[in-house]
């Protein structure tokens, strides 16, 4: 099983009791783009909170591994703290994952070079800038 997929399985239980503002989780998720409009609008319309919770997490069990990181961030940016240390181990591992690669600087040194082309690094996000850059693509 999957790192994500067992954030969501183990702290299940958790997440559906302990989640009092599913509204505005799901419109962080909404925001950091891992739910659609539909998805948030349907999370939404539910009239029960613990509803709510289970329809966020059975959407998320579908949306892949970067998942567990949205989920965390909109937990603490909704001060769910409590449940946003729940999922802390499995984001770290998945911005690990993401991040496995980022450069120092741009244009990479030679040796990131190496490093990122035999990972099959493709773009590089600037944190510096809002664009996306195309990395060793023919």
């Amino acid at each position: 099983m999957n790192a994500w997929k067992k954030a969501f399985k183990d702290n299940r239980v958790n997440i559906v009791k302990n989640l009092a503002n599913p509204n505005a989780v799901a419109d962080c998720l909404f925001s950091d783009r891992i739910f659609t409009e539909e998805m948030r609008d349907e999370v939404q319309q539910i009239p029960e909170i613990e509803k709510k919770n289970r329809k966020i997490l059975d959407i998320l069990d579908r949306r892949g591994s970067r998942s567990v990181k949205c989920l965390y961030n909109a937990f603490q940016e909704t001060l769910n703290d409590d449940l946003a240390n729940l999922l802390a181990p499995y984001a770290k591992i998945i911005d690990n994952k993401e991040n496995l690669n980022d450069p120092s600087a741009w244009p990479p040194q030679e040796k990131e070079q190496e490093e990122m082309e035999r990972h099959g690094v493709l773009e590089i996000k600037d944190i510096k800038s809002p664009l996306m850059h195309d990395y060793n693509r023919d």
